[in-house]
């Protein structure tokens, strides 16, 4: 198998969420801060190297993982997800492999899942794996956008979407394995020509399959795994989930 690294986006500072005086993943869930769920999958799920991306209050998360062996890369500008993959292009610079981007703010997300996607990106030998799953209420997130023949074409944000790909179920949660050397190729080229003016990470899926390169979905059928928090009703949803999983 070829070496991990993981690259954790924590850079969001959580408008909508009750507590201003921390950043949005240091909210606790079960005691625990919601950062240190997706450092702990990403060492249990045999990451070689963890990059964990900062912004708003980054000195808290920094002190918060402090006993974790993590690297941190900051994005003083809130450029999009894109541009926050990118700022760790100097860590691992000299590292050769498959790299797995998290999210710093999804604390259910299973190691078998994320097991289950790195053993399909292995034997399929895509230069992209990524995680789908239909959702009923699919508003907010990407919309997986098929050929007929099933491969995945593109990912629309739902800001961008027409109405037609506003009905789609699957969606995109931003959960992704790339082979390292087109993954850093293509970030430099992404356009940020949207409505929020960002260099979105899922446009990379339309660039990969445009130049040939290989792409594999996983779709999970545990819809409530990816789910984010960005609210404090979310993060109640998530104690009561992750309290009745634990028991």
């Amino acid at each position: 198998m070829d070496k991990l690294a993981t690259i954790i986006l924590a850079a969001g500072q959580g408008k909508r969420m009750q507590r201003k005086d921390i950043p949005k993943v240091l909210n606790t869930v079960l005691g625990k801060p919601m950062v240190q769920y997706a450092v702990e999958l990403a060492l249990a799920v045999g990451s070689e190297k963890v990059v964990v991306v900062i912004g708003h209050q980054g000195e808290k998360i920094q002190k918060a993982l402090a006993d974790f062996p993590v690297d941190f890369v900051w994005q003083r500008e809130r450029l999009g997800t894109g541009h926050a993959v990118l700022q760790a292009a100097s860590v691992l610079e000299n590292f050769e492999g498959n790299v797995l981007v998290l999210y710093g703010d999804v604390p259910l997300l299973t190691q078998k899942t994320i097991q289950h996607l790195l053993k399909i990106h292995e034997t399929s030998g895509a230069d992209l794996t990524m995680l789908t799953t239909d959702l009923d209420d699919p508003a907010g997130y990407g919309r997986i956008i098929r050929h007929e023949n099933g491969k995945i074409e593109a990912i629309v944000e739902d800001r961008d979407a027409s109405p037609d790909q506003k009905a789609i179920k699957e969606i995109n949660p931003g959960i992704y394995v790339f082979k390292k050397k087109p993954l850093f190729e293509f970030l430099p080229k992404l356009s940020n020509r949207n409505t929020q003016g960002e260099y979105y990470l899922t446009d990379l899926v339309g660039l990969f399959q445009k130049n040939g390169y290989s792409i594999e979905p996983y779709k999970t059928p545990d819809a409530w795994e990816i789910l984010g928090v960005n609210t404090a009703e979310h993060l109640k949803e998530m104690e009561k989930i992750l309290s009745e999983r634990n028991q």
